[in-house]
């Protein structure tokens, strides 16, 4: 453990959590969980940073509405990310982390059919969703005016898949250090360049600028991954790479579909939203209040980036398994409930930042921090399903959780209560999905628990 961590906040610890931390300490996992959680972490704090900031800039150059209509154009874009890409970059994370060290010719397929899988899907979603441009347009956001806005986001589609499979394989090796780097050049060139062009050309120039950060990035991921393949001894080539996929049905696909549920449910939520009254200004409310929910989520998203690999490769160990989990799931719901209360008590000002019209978001916002901590919960726990493989339960979960979103949406809507309704309808539904993943995520560890005892019973 960290000296400075250790003088700085280990005395403040409760007792319980002192002793999970020490036992944790003396096994050479440890190290590695560090590493990865302070270049996770630093990433992410600068990158939240330069993108609080610049969310705030981008809302003053547009205005209340272009800037709704702005979130509306990335809800829509990123349904069609989430197909493009797959799953492949969860897939190539766990199957990375399991195979490096023993069959590092394999992990070389996985990465080199992954990309190639990730490059094509991607080529397939943008001309498709350029083709479709005036259908998602007209009939799903009902704004026709928005047709060149939404055939202008089809080309970052193709390099936000490709950089799915990128990152994963990256994380797979367990290289949060390129990751992290590769997040901190790209935000600090992103934000003057999104500013000079929302400048010059408006919501045009805003979603040309998320374009270049989406081909910056993929540069960057390219010249990384490579890099730290032959650190591996991982030649990346697409020879004989297909000759055994089996890892797409098994893990991709539900993965794909996990994800795919919640998007298509969340974006067509959105539309509900943006077809109330003063739809798009709402719609502005809960894009702003979204960017402040990040704040609750970067530690335990730094933490589930590390998770799914370590906790894939601890299978094993069982009790390191379990602390691991028990330690992630303390750390993230401290700091998310700490941060959504300091937040909440600043919610007035941090609306009133975004301009007039903002104002009497601050219960939005205040509702969404909060929920934000269950999605902080969900996100460690979630990953000891997919570490025991079980994706398609996890999809039936995801399922669940969406429909439940919908269902709740409908309700508040029909009331015409807005962004209210919608960060209400958020929270009951995040509710529901943290009570099933727990209950599945606890199964899971005690039948492990339950089968190694059986085997150390046969073995006497």
């Amino acid at each position: 453990m960290d000296k400075q961590l250790k003088r700085l906040f280990f005395p403040f610890f409760p007792k319980r959590l002192k002793k999970i931390l020490i036992s944790i300490n003396a096994g050479k996992i440890t190290g590695r969980i560090a590493r990865g959680t302070t270049w996770v972490l630093t990433g992410n704090i600068i990158s939240k940073i330069f993108t609080l900031i610049l969310s705030i800039c981008i809302a003053r150059l547009l205005g209340k509405v272009h800037y709704g209509e702005l979130g509306m154009v990335q809800s829509t874009v990123n349904m069609f990310v989430t197909f493009a890409g797959f799953g492949l970059g969860v897939t190539s994370t766990k199957y990375v982390s399991e195979l490096r060290e023993t069959n590092p010719l394999k992990v070389g397929q996985i990465i080199a059919s992954s990309n190639a899988i990730a490059c094509c899907l991607g080529a397939v979603s943008t001309i498709a969703f350029f083709l479709l441009s005036d259908i998602i347009s007209v009939r799903s956001i009902n704004a026709p005016y928005l047709v060149n806005e939404i055939r202008l986001s089809s080309f970052m589609l193709f390099f936000a898949a490709i950089n799915g499979a990128q990152v994963g394989a990256l994380s797979g090796f367990e290289d949060f250090k390129s990751i992290a780097k590769i997040t901190i050049y790209s935000v600090v060139l992103f934000v003057p360049i999104q500013c000079i062009t929302t400048y010059f050309w408006g919501l045009d120039g805003a979603i040309l600028g998320l374009s270049l950060n989406y081909f910056l990035q993929y540069l960057l991921n390219f010249y990384a991954l490579r890099k730290t393949a032959l650190k591996f001894n991982v030649r990346i080539r697409l020879k004989n790479s297909f000759n055994d996929i089996s890892y797409i049905w098994k893990f991709s696909l539900p993965a794909l579909l996990s994800v795919l549920v919640l998007m298509i449910i969340s974006w067509y939520v959105n539309t509900m939203l943006v077809t109330q009254k003063n739809g798009f200004g709402e719609m502005a409310i809960i894009n702003a209040s979204f960017q402040w929910t990040a704040i609750v989520l970067f530690i335990p998203m730094a933490i589930s980036a590390i998770s799914l690999p370590i906790f894939s490769n601890s299978q094993n160990n069982l009790i390191t398994l379990i602390k691991l989990v028990k330690v992630n799931v303390i750390f993230s719901m401290t700091f998310g409930l700490t941060v959504a209360i300091i937040l909440s008590l600043f919610s007035k000002q941090i609306m009133n930042a975004y301009g007039p019209g903002f104002q009497g978001g601050s219960k939005v916002l205040i509702i969404l921090l909060f929920a934000a901590v269950l999605n902080s919960l969900n996100s460690i726990i979630g990953q000891v399903i997919a570490s025991f493989n079980k994706m398609w339960i996890g999809f039936i979960l995801n399922f669940i959780y969406a429909f439940s979103f919908l269902g709740f949406a409908y309700y508040y809507f029909n009331k015409g209560m807005g962004s209210m309704g919608y960060c209400q309808s958020y929270l009951f539904a995040y509710i529901i999905h943290t009570i099933t993943v727990t209950a599945f995520s606890l199964y899971y560890l005690k039948k492990k628990q339950r089968n190694i005892f059986d085997h150390a019973i046969g073995m006497d």
